[in-house]
């Protein structure tokens, strides 16, 4: 039986051996510096189109918010991001550097612009920090990529690189304006889609695409802004316009339609001239359609016969309106 004991006992001792010889811990002499991601999280997408402020207004008494969005307004933004100590945290603070690279095969056209501190300092005690970086609109529409990592050739010496996979932070930046599903439905007042014209609406107006809005008085407004900066940039216009139409969102409504007739800018400048813009503009509830109606056929005929070389340029106004039942 002693045989035996004695035999287990070598046979352990071997092992033991053998697992120091092939078990190697690890250890580094160096703190690694890294981002505090998973590796499925190593990347950022960053879309210009999408990027608002939350503003608190007031109406009828009551606040709420609103987006604002910047459109082509937006020059620079501030991001932040995770970092991490591999290692020890130090008992002072401990200065680092950033740098972009490019991706495997990237073209170098295709690159991001990012700004970055002139330094940064991994507060002493922490393992974890938090470094904030500049990413700047790109010149061109387009999609850009880069990566971010630690300079360590300008970093404190007791820093190197952390786990491989979490050293190179992608980030992707968008300058793409792609056209809305619903663009055509209020092509009267916008014309032809351009990516171009869709970023000046969007930085004009602070607004996505919304085929509800009020794009009659959108129109007025881009058509002036539209002008006006063609006005200061003489050498540099846009290269899109703004149909002159205006027609507004009640034109057509059942109880109003049959009173106005088939829409045009001339019309509506007539009618204006009648009932004055406020009115107008509150046609739903400020005009009794049936009596100015008639002033309207009556004010039509009394142009037209008072300048005979000039008449009014659209067909009178319907004789005989016919409304809904529900509505006469």
């Amino acid at each position: 039986m002693r045989k035996y004991i004695v035999y287990i006992a070598l046979l352990l001792i071997s092992l033991a051996a053998c697992q120091e010889d092939t078990i190697q811990g690890y250890a580094i002499d160096r703190d690694g510096l890294q981002f505090n991601y998973d590796t499925n999280e190593m990347q950022l997408d960053y879309k210009f189109i999408d990027q608002y402020r939350v503003d608190t207004v007031w109406e009828w008494g009551y606040p709420y918010t609103r987006r604002h969005y910047f459109g082509d307004s937006l020059l620079r933004d501030t991001l932040s991001l995770y970092v991490t100590l591999m290692g020890h945290s130090g008992v002072e603070d401990r200065e680092f550097k950033l740098k972009t690279v490019l991706l495997d095969g990237q073209d170098p056209a295709t690159a991001a612009k990012v700004e970055f501190f002139p330094s940064y300092r991994f507060r002493a005690g922490q393992l974890i920090d938090t470094i904030q970086f500049v990413v700047l609109l790109p010149e061109t529409r387009g999609n850009y990529t880069v990566g971010l990592t630690f300079d360590l050739d300008e970093s404190d010496p007791y820093f190197e690189s952390g786990a491989a996979e979490k050293k190179i932070y992608r980030l992707r930046v968008s300058n793409r304006y792609p056209k809305p599903e619903y663009w055509d439905m209020q092509k009267d007042y916008l014309g032809e889609y351009s990516e171009e014209k869709y970023a000046f609406m969007v930085s004009i107006l602070h607004n996505l695409f919304n085929m509800y809005d009020d794009w009659a008085a959108n129109n007025v407004t881009l058509r002036e802004e539209l002008q006006k900066y063609n006005d200061e940039h003489p050498g540099n216009p846009k290269d899109f316009t703004f149909p002159v139409w205006t027609k507004p969102s009640w034109w057509d409504y059942p109880y109003i339609q049959p009173y106005v007739g088939e829409y045009s800018e001339a019309k509506k400048e007539f009618i204006v001239s009648i009932v004055g813009q406020y009115n107008f503009d509150n046609a739903t509830w400020a005009i009794d359609w049936e009596s100015t109606h008639t002033q309207l056929r009556k004010e039509y005929d009394a142009w037209n016969e008072a300048h005979p070389d000039e008449p009014l340029a659209f067909p009178q106004f319907p004789e005989n309106p016919v409304l809904p039942d529900n509505d006469k």
